[in-house]
């Protein structure tokens, strides 16, 4: 919940500014809001490249959330990016404002853009943009528990990250698209055929011993790349054993999934522990990992096959929000940034892959019993907001 979505949620290919973060729930809806006007009532949040987003923003943007329980549930959630509330009745969590208020600069970042082009949403794509929003992106009953008024916001919003994808990748057509697709294969595999030899050496107490596990898991590295037979030496030296089949060193190391043909489906990728689905990714064809640790011990991985989606409209698509994503990495690290300090700091580096950390929550001292914000809390924002659908102004 800490980025600004460059795909739709039927696509469960991750297209935005990625913080290590597990996202269920498509977040649209939390970014920023329509340029109309100064609506500084209580001070700025922050200003980009001399814009203000006020707090009072950022207070409207917390109530429209909270007021939505079965939304804060999922935000809740083990994995995505809760707590919503802080410690005490009325705060939120200091980490969850960041992320709010972050969302709220990088989608400044994108109306900047649009706004230089002259390409902010028309009142047709907005509606068409409601219609993607109200149908498909959130889970049954999430979407109506929000108010009229936020529901506004979120059609303008997708509107806006629709309009963004389009400006920004006009030059990714004919050959520059297919050398994109050829050189991200790995990107758009919809099943992967995956062997593995899993070693899991175990102390006294009956605990993985790591040290000696990696100590064999590179012999066994040793033997295969000495030309070893992979399914022999998985069905003689891995401890993947469990289930009524003997697990998959008893067929050789090979990974049974749902896919038609047993190979592994882009779902079962998403059930695998992070390190080994990473490597499932990133190898080439044929090539055996070096060890890859997880909780269950070290694994030598090895992918026989994939099947790559062809180059169709669909991957077109999702080809522009990748690069989409990337371009506004770059926006966001050249923008001029100024926080309030009571939000925290802005680290507006970019890393060696062209993200940006950006809003950093203020540091809580060592004694408190919550990290917490004293921005104002939803009761009493009521009678400041006026009803605006006003998310930054260009002005105090």
């Amino acid at each position: 919940m800490n980025t600004v979505q460059l795909t739709r949620s039927s696509d469960h290919r991750s297209l935005r500014r990625v913080r290590p973060l597990a996202v269920v729930v498509v977040l649209a809806g939390l970014v920023a809001t329509a340029l109309s006007g100064c609506t500084s009532t209580l001070g700025y949040a922050a200003r980009v490249n001399g814009s203000v987003i006020s707090q009072k923003t950022i207070n409207q943007e917390l109530a429209d959330i909270s007021g939505n329980s079965k939304y804060v549930d999922l935000i809740d959630q083990p994995g995505n990016s809760g707590p919503v509330v802080g410690s005490s009745p009325g705060t939120y969590s200091k980490s969850f404002v960041a992320i709010v208020l972050d969302q709220e600069i990088q989608f400044e970042v994108i109306r900047q853009r649009l706004a230089a082009s002259n390409a902010l949403p028309t009142p047709a794509q907005v509606a068409s943009a409601r219609s993607a929003v109200s149908q498909g992106q959130f889970p049954t009953g999430v979407y109506e528990g929000f108010s009229p008024r936020y529901q506004d916001l979120l059609a303008y919003r997708q509107a806006e990250v629709d309009r963004f994808v389009g400006v920004v990748t006009t030059d990714l057509v004919g050959d520059a698209l297919t050398q994109y697709y050829q050189s991200h294969q790995a990107d758009y595999a919809t099943e992967a055929c995956v062997s593995h030899i899993l070693i899991a050496d175990k102390d006294a107490a009956g605990q993985i011993d790591f040290a000696a596990t990696l100590a064999d898991a590179l012999k066994v590295k040793a033997l295969l790349n000495g030309g070893g037979d992979f399914a022999a030496l998985a069905k003689k030296y891995s401890q993947d054993n469990q289930g009524t089949t003997g697990g998959s060193a008893a067929q050789g190391g090979v990974l049974t999934g749902t896919a038609t043909d047993g190979c592994l489906s882009t779902q079962d990728l998403q059930q695998l522990v992070t390190p080994f689905a990473q490597s499932v990714v990133s190898l080439p064809v044929n090539q055996v990992s070096d060890p890859v640790m997880t909780t269950f011990g070290y694994h030598l991985i090895k992918v026989t096959s994939r099947v790559i989606e062809p180059l169709d409209d669909t991957v077109t698509a999702n080809i522009h929000r990748r690069e989409a994503g990337q371009r506004l990495n770059k926006l966001v690290a050249d923008a001029h940034v100024k926080l309030n300090p009571e939000f925290g700091s802005y680290d507006g580096k970019a890393t060696a892959t062209g993200e940006v950390k950006g809003v950093i929550p203020p540091l809580v001292p060592s004694l408190a019993p919550e990290s917490t914000t004293s921005t104002i809390p939803p009761d009493s924002t009521a009678g400041s907001t006026g009803g605006s659908s006003t998310g930054s102004s260009t002005g105090g």
